[in-house]
């Protein structure tokens, strides 16, 4: 593979030169012009090693990130039913339940009360109780 000297050093082969000193003065400019492109090249394949090396530090990151959110996420989702086993259970066994929640700041507090079943004949006695109630009160209006 051929540097860029030597391609450099081709522009000075066409040309005439009175002396020595006149050539080596050329020679010396078109090899500190070389350099410095050289070293241009360089610094570039530098700086881009660093963002190669910074890209794939992220791109690391955002796996394990995602990798931890998927076991936070699995481990929420196994408590989740976890808890509606429970609550599922309970409710089965004494037939039915009500869920209360109260937060404070950070703090969630559960309450599971049973709930309380009224049977059809308990039903319409109240609603017969109701309705009792709302005639005598029409009642009073008439003359």
């Amino acid at each position: 593979m051929r540097t860029l000297y030597e391609s450099e050093l081709k522009e000075l082969q066409g040309k005439t030169f009175t002396d020595a000193k006149e050539l080596e003065k050329a020679e010396a400019e078109v090899k500190e012009k070389n350099e410095k492109k050289e070293l241009a090249v360089a610094e570039k394949k530098q700086e881009l090693a660093k963002i190669n090396t910074a890209a794939n530090d992220y791109l690391k990151l955002v796996k394990e990130n995602n990798q931890k959110r998927a076991e936070l996420k699995d481990a929420e989702k196994k408590a989740y039913e976890a808890y509606r086993k429970e609550l599922d259970d309970f409710a089965e066994k004494h037939e039915g339940y009500h869920l209360t929640y109260r937060q404070n700041g950070d703090n969630v507090e559960f309450q599971v009360e049973e709930v309380k079943q009224k049977t059809i004949e308990d039903y319409f006695k109240e609603m017969e109780e109701i309705n009792k109630r709302f005639s005598n009160f029409w009642n009073s209006f008439w003359f």
